[in-house]
C-alpha cells in the first residue's frame, strides 16, 4: 500500500484486505474475494486462531499493493473482503454447513475466493464448494502436521482430522510434514490419495519438491496451514514444529503451481497471534498478497 494515497491515521484506512476500498459492485464487480472464517473449537495446545484472520487483515493494510516482483498493482484488481463468517461454537456440522453456503455462492459467481482462518477444520467445507462448482481438483495442502487423523478427541470435524475428511472426496498432495502419528502413517502406506512430501525429504533432496510440483496439472485448491513455516519465520501458531519451511519456499510453491496448474481457490489458516510481535500476521499477509499476484499473472 502507498500511505501517500491515504490519511497518516490507518484508522481512516478501510479494515478490507490490503486497506484497499470494496469494489462499488460488491461480489458482481470482484475477481478475488477474501472471506475471513474465525472459528475455533477443536485446536490443541495453544489457542488463538479465532483472532487470525481480524490480525492478517489488519496487517494487510501495512503491505504496499504494488508487487515488486511481477511489477504491478494490486490496487488493480477488484478485491472484496466479505464479511466474517459468524462461528457456530460446539456445532461442527452446522458450522461447516454454513462455511459453504457461503463458498458456493462466491464461488459459483466464478470468483478466486480466498478465506482466512480460523482452525484448520474450515478447508473441508472450502474444498466441497470448489469440488462442486469445478469438478475435480487436487488438494495442495502445505501443513506442519499430516491432519490424517480418523478423529481426534472424539471429532471427525477436527482440525487434525481434516485432510483425511478432505481424501474422501479427492486427491491431496501435503507438503512439509514434520509431524505424523504412527496410526496415521500406517494408514498413509495402505492408500493412494494422499501422498506426503515430508520436510525431512525437501531437506535432503532439493529437487524433489520441484519434480513432484511439476507432475501436476488442471484445477488446484490450496491450502496453507501457517504452521509449515519455520517457527522462526511464522512464531504465531498454536502448535510451532521445528524444521520448517522458508517464506521463500512456500511463495515458490504458490508460483509453480500457477505456471502449471490454475488455482481455483485457497485458504491460509491456524495463525495464532502473538501479543507485541506482528511478523506472523504481516507474513501471512504477504503469502496472501502473493496468491493474487500470481494467480492474476502467472509467471
Amino acid at each position: 500500500m502507498n500511505l501517500s494515497q491515504f490519511p497518516r491515521n490507518l484508522q481512516d484506512v478501510p479494515f478490507t484486505f490490503l486497506g484497499l476500498p470494496d469494489p462499488e459492485g460488491g461480489l458482481g464487480e470482484a475477481r478475488v474475494c477474501v472471506l475471513p472464517i474465525p472459528y475455533e473449537s477443536t485446536t490443541t495446545y495453544r489457542g488463538g486462531t479465532r483472532s487470525g484472520p481480524a490480525a492478517i487483515v489488519d496487517a494487510s493494510r501495512y503491505v504496499e499493493t504494488f508487487d515488486e516482483e511481477m511489477l504491478w498493482d494490486l490496487a488493480d484488481m477488484p478485491i472484496l473482503t466479505l464479511p466474517s463468517v459468524s462461528p457456530l461454537l460446539g456445532a461442527a456440522e452446522a458450522m461447516s454447513e454454513r462455511i459453504r453456503d457461503v463458498a458456493r455462492e462466491v464461488v459459483s459467481r466464478d470468483r478466486l475466493l480466498i478465506s482466512l482462518g480460523g482452525e484448520h477444520a474450515i478447508t473441508a467445507p472450502l474444498v466441497e464448494a470448489h469440488s462442486e462448482k469445478f469438478g475435480h481438483l487436487t488438494v495442495i495442502h502445505l501443513d506442519a502436521h499430516a491432519d490424517l487423523r480418523e478423529s481426534y478427541e472424539g471429532s471427525r470435524m477436527s482440525h487434525a482430522s481434516v485432510i483425511k475428511r478432505v481424501a474422501e472426496h479427492t486427491d491431496v498432495l501435503s507438503v512439509g510434514v514434520r509431524s505424523i502419528s504412527s496410526e496415521e502413517m500406517d494408514w498413509l502406506r495402505n492408500q493412494e490419495r494422499v501422498r506426503v512430501v515430508f520436510a525431512h525429504e525437501i531437506r535432503k533432496d532439493q529437487g524433489l519438491l520441484e519434480r513432484v510440483l511439476g507432475e501436476l496439472t488442471g484445477n488446484v485448491y490450496l491450502t496453507i496451514d501457517a504452521d509449515v513455516l519455520d517457527p522462526g519465520v511464522m512464531p504465531g501458531v498454536g502448535t510451532p514444529e521445528p524444521g520448517g519451511l522458508s517464506y521463500d519456499q512456500v511463495v515458490h510453491v504458490i508460483k509453480r503451481l500457477s505456471v502449471g496448474c490454475s488455482i481455483v481457490g485457497a485458504d491460509l489458516v491456524e495463525l495464532a497471534p502473538v501479543p507485541g510481535n506482528v511478523v506472523s500476521e504481516f507474513t501471512a499477509a504477504r503469502i496472501v498478497a502473493k496468491i493474487v499476484a500470481y494467480t492474476k499473472n502467472p509467471v
